[in-house]
């Protein structure tokens, strides 16, 4: 299963804040010394999509959590509806500066999952130039 949403445009300075009073209010950060762990939910439209063809789009709300152990350079990330009818899970991979660096799981990786990385941190450039 394939879920993916339009790609987004780069956030102006002026958003970049926005989001950040965003996260603050609708995301749950947490974090050890090890690890981090972020969990949002965002309504989005989504296609299912494999080798037979693609679906109609679908309105519906996914659950994100994204989990990184600092120690390993490793994470994951995962996202599904309610009704599980929706869900996608994957790997993360990091170098030793916090740059993303390979991930696996889905087709292609989604735009909040890196927007989440990127906020706690992490260096997505790369992987979003390779994804254009």
């Amino acid at each position: 299963m394939n879920i993916s949403n339009a790609p987004l445009m780069r956030m102006q300075e002026k958003e970049v804040n926005k989001m950040e009073n965003e996260i603050e209010n609708e995301y749950e950060i947490t974090t050890t010394e090890e690890r981090t762990i972020v969990k949002f939910s965002k309504e989005m439209t989504v296609r299912m999509s494999g080798s037979w063809g693609s679906g109609a789009p679908a309105k519906v709300k996914l659950n994100y959590i994204v989990r990184v152990n600092e120690s390993t350079n490793r994470g994951s990330f995962e996202f599904y509806s309610d009704d599980m009818d929706w869900y996608a899970e994957g790997g993360l991979w990091f170098n030793k500066d916090n740059e993303l660096s390979d991930y696996d799981g889905t087709f292609s990786l989604d735009e909040n999952v890196m927007d989440m990385l990127e906020y706690i941190g992490y260096n997505v450039n790369e992987m979003r130039e390779s994804m254009k």
